[in-house]
This record gives C-alpha cells, structure tokens and sequence, in this order.
C-alpha cells in the first residue's frame, strides 16, 4: 500500500526515514485534512446543554451534542481527546465497571458486557467514540501483531465515528484479504509458519480448542486475522500518547516500530489515532484461572462466615428468648435487719 507522501498527513512532524515495516501498510487514502464540519464557530459554542441542574453526557447519541472536527483541526487546537468508556481495556474500567468482550475470530454480533451472557447484545453502537467527537479515527496495534492500520470515518458527519462503526472497521480489517506484497515482504520465516497454523485452525472445526473459530465460511484465502495467530481477543482501546515511560508495549514504542526508527529517537504522535490492545489466548485463559480461583475463595470464605455467624445467631435467639422482657422481676427486699435478699416474685407482683 501506498504510504503517505506529505510530512502533514496525519499531523507528522516530518516525513519518516525508512518505510519499509509498517508504513508499507498505510491505508493507500489517507483521510482529508479539510475543515470540520463546523468551522471555527465550533469551537467557540457555549457550554454544553443541560438539563434542569445535570450537564449533558459527554458521549451522549445524537447529532446536537458538541462540534465534529477533523484530524486537522484537532491537531491545530491541540484537543485532548476522551475515549468512551465502553471502548476501554479491562486493565482501565475499574472493578466496578464492566468491559467488552470480544473474539475477533468472530462478528460482531458476538460482542457483549462481560458481565452479560453471551447471547445478550451490548449496548453504546450509536454512541461517539470520543469526545471532542471526530470525523476520522486510525487505529493501530504493536506491528508484529497485527501490522496493518484500521482507519475508520464516520458515516455521518453530524454525529462522527461512533463506537459501532469501529468494531465495524476492526472487522472488516480482519477479514481482508492479505496481499501477496504484504506475505512477501513483512513476514518472517517463523512468524509465517505460525500464520499457516493458525490459518489451519480458524477453519477446522475447532475441537479442543477453549474458544469458537469460523470453519469453513472464511474460505481458502488467507485473511489478515489469520495473522493474529493466538492474538485474537479484543484488548481495549487507548488515544495514543507518546509522552509514556518508556516501556516494551508502550505507545511511543508503537509508533518507533510503525516509524521504522528502530528504537532510536522519540516517535511523533498522530492526532485522532486510537492503540488496539490485543490478548493472547494463553493470557485470557489465565484470566479465567484467575477468576475462578477468586470465586472458590469468596465462596469458600462465604462459607467460613456463616459457620462462624450460626453460633452467633443461636446464641442470640436464645437471649432474646429470655430477654428482661420474658423473665420475672427480681425484687431487692431486707430480710429480718440481716440485709439485702434477692427474692423472686411473679411479674405482676
């Protein structure tokens, strides 16, 4: 595919040395660079709606909810942008907020909550991507798994991407045809044995495997999510920053590997561009493990506290059964000038 050919695509700093990894899988159309939709009224309307003393949501469904820029004008006005927190990683949602759960072998109809069965559709489709709410988003992931850009833009302009129309791109990607150029030229000698077993695998049957695969409805051409190999569970997405630490996996060592800077210099950031997080499935089954462990411990420590609460709450019941309430006043009286007796008298005596 053909890279971009101007040093202000995407917002560039300059135009990259080398080319040769991932740039070379660069969407040949990269998106326009025009004016948003608003013009520069847009960014200087009023607070947004409310309603009696509450503000609008941020990520509110609709097209009356805030300006739609393009890439841009979010790189002019250096807009941060909000990621919604339906398109989240687990490792950002919190313990208290559920995440989406996804097979990319698989549509997208088979996305839904994680604290949802799985035969229950999720809900957000409708709702923006991000907030200040974009016309284009790109969307890439670490090159040696998954070496190939999602870009994704917004059916309608008044709304902007939405988060339907990214697990839209995402799956459209996957199921791209992969180019023999792209074969020949990214892949290495071990990582295509492993494409061929995972090519293998994604159209058997799928015995004795812990997950669902396609068959035979993928057909005989090899397809990019072939490439995955054990890569195939929905990560999360973050807005690239390339001011992290630097860390293996890190945004900034992302964007060096898309750069071809071979670890050298500081990577420029792109405006409107999303991080796929992808997990293996040996990680995801050691989630489960995780997971189940947890649940026989709260049960078995549920357990533990009733058996410690039965005596307890006999021996409440017992005091209540001969509270002051049920019992015979006790009665102080002197007894013949020798002091105090405790005598028993009836209730009403």
């Amino acid at each position: 595919m053909a890279a971009p050919t101007s040093a202000w695509a995407w917002g560039m700093a300059a135009e990259p040395a080398g080319l040769t990894w991932g740039m070379d899988m660069m969407p040949a159309r990269m998106p326009a660079m025009g004016r948003s939709r608003t013009g520069t009224a847009a960014l200087r309307q009023e607070k947004p709606q409310q309603v009696g003393a509450n503000r609008v949501h941020h990520f509110m469904e609709g097209e009356d909810y805030g300006p739609v820029l393009t890439p841009m004008i979010v790189c002019i006005v250096e807009a941060k942008l909000q990621l919604n927190p339906v398109l989240l990683s687990p490792l950002h949602a919190g313990s208290n907020r559920t995440y989406l759960t996804w097979n990319l072998l698989c549509p997208t109809s088979d996305i839904h909550y994680s604290l949802d069965p799985a035969h229950k559709s999720w809900s957000g489709r409708n709702s923006p991507a991000t907030f200040p709410r974009t016309t284009q988003l790109l969307i890439v992931t670490e090159p040696l798994k998954y070496p190939w850009c999602i870009p994704v833009d917004a059916q309608n302009e008044n709304i902007g991407v939405t988060c339907g129309e990214i697990m839209d791109a995402v799956e459209r990607s996957m199921r791209a045809v992969i180019a023999k150029k792209d074969w020949d030229s990214v892949l290495s000698t071990e990582l295509r044995n492993e494409a061929l077993a995972s090519y293998k695998r994604n159209r058997g049957r799928g015995e004795g495997l812990d997950f669902k695969v396609p068959g035979r409805e993928l057909g005989e051409a090899m397809v990019r999510m072939d490439f995955l190999r054990d890569f195939i569970y929905w990560g999360g997405l973050e807005v690239l920053d390339t001011h992290q630490p630097e860390t293996e996996g890190d945004h900034q060592f992302i964007m060096r590997k898309w750069l071809n800077q071979n670890g050298q210099g500081s990577a420029a950031g792109w405006p409107c561009t999303l991080v796929l997080r992808l997990e293996s499935v040996r990680s995801r089954g050691a989630d489960r493990e995780k997971s189940r462990v947890a649940d026989r411990l709260a049960e078995r420590e549920k357990s533990r506290g009733a058996d410690r609460l039965a005596p307890e709450q006999e021996k409440s019941s017992f005091m209540k059964a001969n509270s002051a309430a049920e019992r015979p006043k006790k009665t102080i009286r002197w007894v013949d000038g020798l002091g105090p007796s405790s005598l028993w008298t009836a209730r009403n005596g």
